[in-house]
């Protein structure tokens, strides 16, 4: 099979080179499998070879020098975010998440296309639309108009952590790649109490797309695949969730082919009782993404064509798993039945209210 070419230049997350190399860090198995088209924007470009040892962090300290480009595709390590202060204020990173599932070479092959299409200048708009609508909204409303289905999200409270992976890098900073992700999360997950939860309440229609992730301790991959096809019985035929201030009280499928997917969520809820809270909602924008067959994390970022609403449980490495649940029917409102969410905003805003991004 051809290797997997690299167009370093296409990769518009990483902004203007500004006489930057670019650095491929990669697994020892994998460096024959990759070739780097500079493009206009870099004049040298590497492969380098990452058999862990030592930290991602340190490895980029001591291997990698100032000034550059970084992407890390290593589907065998467990990537953690590095400190700030590894990468310095002359390094700039993204990292494919291919490590929390199965990552094969086309799977790496077909992402890199995805970010090769993405625009982080248009990802930049639509989160600004996000969080203007967001920030004059008093509530948001989570409707599947299917199944007759609404949550409501009190999503401009102080116990709230926003993020964003979208938009152009700048020195210094990291992001997932292919990018295009709002996420949302309890401020108290990041002090260990994962039995935390939204101050959301209703129903929530969970139809779409699983996404497994598997973390650090030792597990069994022909698990997480039995689990993953199990989820999956919920792509056409939705789970009822009826949430109370961020848990899951009560779990009805509403066809006997998604019943599949409701006995493996009672199982996990049975094992560890944390993966009834909800502790991440995510708002997919990437529009250039086509899903990947398969349990891939970097469908994450899926968002169709007007963006698509995710609810993850249990969080790495408190548990587990993380589930994340794209649910590609259900719309993100106001009060005013306005979407929230939409990947074709308006070009002017006023200044945002409390919904805050970090």
């Amino acid at each position: 099979m051809d290797k997997i070419t690299i167009h370093a230049s296409g990769l518009r997350n990483f902004g203007d080179s500004g006489g930057a190399s670019f650095y491929l860090i990669t697994s020892p198995s994998l460096t024959d499998e990759f070739s780097i088209e500079n493009g206009y924007k870099y004049q040298k470009s590497y492969i380098v070879s990452y058999a862990g040892g030592i930290g991602l962090a340190q490895f980029i300290q001591e291997k990698i020098p100032v000034h550059t480009h970084i992407l890390v595709i290593l589907p065998d390590t467990y990537v953690k975010s590095p400190a700030p202060e590894a990468l310095g204020k002359q390094r700039k990173l993204a990292v494919m998440a291919c490590s929390s599932t199965p990552s094969s070479i086309e799977a790496i092959r077909h992402f890199l296309s995805v970010a090769e299409k993405t625009d982080p200048d248009a990802q930049e708009q639509t989160a600004r639309h996000f969080f203007y609508r967001g920030s004059q909204a008093k509530q948001l409303y989570f409707i599947d108009n299917d199944y007759q289905t609404c949550a409501t999200f009190n999503h401009l409270s102080d116990a709230l952590s926003w993020h964003e992976q979208l938009g152009k890098l700048d020195w210094g900073e990291q992001q997932l790649l292919p990018s295009g992700e709002i996420s949302v999360l309890p401020v108290n997950v990041f002090g260990q109490d994962i039995n935390s939860a939204f101050s959301l309440d209703g129903e929530l229609a969970l139809r779409g797309y699983p996404v497994l992730h598997s973390g650090t301790p030792s597990y069994c991959p022909s698990d997480q695949q039995r689990i993953f096809h199990a989820l999956t019985s919920m792509k056409e035929h939705a789970l009822i969730a009826t949430v109370n201030a961020g848990v899951i009280s009560r779990l009805t499928a509403t066809s006997p082919h998604c019943q599949p997917a409701a006995d493996i969520l009672r199982s996990m809820f049975d094992v560890d009782s944390r993966y009834r809270n909800l502790l991440e909602i995510g708002f997919g924008i990437n529009t250039e993404l086509t899903l990947f067959e398969g349990n891939s994390a970097m469908n994450e970022v899926y968002g169709n064509r007007q963006g698509v609403v995710h609810f993850g449980l249990g969080l790495i490495p408190y548990t587990q798993y993380h589930l994340d649940l794209l649910c590609p029917g259900t719309s993100v409102l106001d009060e005013q039945k306005n979407p929230v969410l939409s990947t074709t905003p308006a070009t002017t805003y006023a200044q945002p209210g409390q919904m805050q991004t970090p």
